[in-house]
């Protein structure tokens, strides 16, 4: 039987405790009585199992499928409904985001919340080279790979060969030149030339748009590992740090236009803010993230090396505030997920490892609550709920892709100090299931099997 460490003084311990903090002293962890999940429960849709056992571990269930298909499931909290949303044999979703706060993104198709198709205007992410042969009238030639579509429709990027970069040792790798389309005048512009490739590589992060879409970071694949930050209104572009895999990716304010955090070159955190034209170290390590809301920063965010502590730094209060034990898994920075969100109280934190086996919940303080064996945890954007998993003691032999893990996914409610297991039978791996909540933190979106990486 799973062990649930939630119940009604996880509610009243945090509760107590104000929100203010000097970031001086290690976060505790506290456990609290055993809890029984009495909520609704979401059963899937999955094919009667056949139970076998495997010797000297725990119980097999093989299928009657050739393979797990990747799926994936909304779960309304609000009216109690699950609707299985994806469901392919080969193809995983690469691509899953919430629009409009109750329509979901999966690699490129609408879904409502009652788990239909919707109609939606869903732009382009890429716009292939052979669909730009002619542009407004101006001829569009040279293209080396496609364009990348930013998040305005306005603007497009993509690269055009330009020769081979000889590196120190002799050996010598592709180069190109970056350049920005206006799509609507059709005008272009080059944005930085000789950009190197690395000639067959994994784990760079290429490039990222704002969330406005006027700037765009982008780095070299290999060599000097250069990157550079793009205006695309104001035709400008600079150097502002070094580092391009995946690890050193820029992290883009949600609400600020042009705020941005980059890994400075003594290895903190560095702050730009390109409209206003400010630069800041913060103390903070990297890897950071800004959590959703854009008023707090946290660090490490899971560069799968530190153990921890996790620091939140609050903007508006120019000032560490916490020190939590642990750090986010390294699967949360490759996602982008969030394991930090702020309130109004302070902050919501969902922290694995330190003196917790599973994952620590923390509300405004340095003192949190433990959920043992809970994995892949993630705080809704408005701080009322936390959704994780549990895996059972079940696998599942799939003879293409090897053997998974069964979970449960269980959300626990502030409100009624209860947990809610909204998903069972859930089948993943080689991690637990990705959950994504929308803003208005009434859906989860239920992803697996997971992964993550190369």
């Amino acid at each position: 039987m799973l062990r649930r460490l939630l119940g009604l003084c996880f509610l009243a311990t945090l509760l107590a405790v104000g929100c203010d903090s000097d970031g001086g002293s290690e976060a505790s962890v506290t456990p609290s009585a055993s809890a029984t999940a009495t909520s609704t429960v979401f059963v899937l849709d999955h094919s009667t199992p056949t139970a076998t056992s495997a010797a000297g571990g725990p119980t097999a269930t093989e299928f009657p499928v050739e393979s797990i298909p990747f799926r994936a499931w909304l779960a309304d909290l609000e009216s109690g409904e699950l609707h299985e949303v994806y469901e392919d044999e080969d193809l995983a979703v690469w691509s899953a985001r919430f629009e409009a706060d109750d329509v979901v993104i999966l690699n490129g198709t609408a879904v409502g919340r009652d788990g239909q198709p919707v109609t939606a205007e869903v732009a382009p992410l890429c716009i292939p080279a052979d669909e730009l042969a002619t542009l407004d009238g101006v001829e569009v030639s040279g293209w080396s790979s496609c364009a990348y579509v930013g998040p305005s429709g306005r603007y497009a990027t993509y690269g055009v060969d330009a020769g081979e970069h000889e590196h120190p040792g002799g050996h010598r790798t592709p180069m190109w030149d970056q350049w920005v389309l206006d799509l609507e005048t059709g005008e272009r512009w080059l944005a930085q030339a000789g950009i190197v490739d690395c000639g067959g590589c994994d784990g760079a992060f290429g490039m990222t748009w704002s969330p406005d879409g006027r700037f765009f970071a982008i780095g070299d694949l290999g060599g000097p590992d250069r990157v550079f930050l793009v205006d695309t209104e104001a035709r400008t572009t600079r150097l502002v740090a070094h580092g391009t895999q995946h690890q050193h990716k820029p992290a883009w304010s949600p609400n600020v236009p042009g705020q941005l955090l980059v890994r400075g070159e003594d290895g903190a955190a560095l702050l730009l803010d390109e409209v206003a034209g400010t630069e800041e170290t913060l103390p903070l390590a990297w890897p950071a993230r800004f959590d959703p809301t854009g008023q707090l920063i946290y660090s490490p965010a899971g560069d799968g090396v530190s153990d921890g502590p996790t620091l939140i730094y609050d903007l508006r209060r120019g000032a560490i505030v916490a020190e939590l034990s642990g750090v986010p898994d390294w699967s949360f920075l490759w996602n982008g997920d969030a394991a930090v969100v702020g309130t109004d109280e302070g902050f919501v934190a969902a922290i694995p490892g330190g003196e917790c086996e599973g994952t620590a919940v923390y509300r405004s303080s340095e003192v949190g609550q433990c959920i043992e064996g809970a994995l892949g945890a993630v705080p809704s954007n408005d701080g009322r709920r936390v959704a994780y998993s549990l895996a059972t003691d079940e696998v599942v032999s799939d003879p293409r892709r090897g053997t998974f893990t069964v979970y449960e996914v269980v959300v626990f409610d502030e409100a009624t100090a209860s947990e809610i297991v909204v998903a069972e039978r859930v089948v993943s791996g080689p991690l637990p299931p990705r959950l994504i909540w929308n803003d208005g933190g009434d859906l989860l979106l239920i992803i697996a099997p997971h992964f993550a990486g190369i």
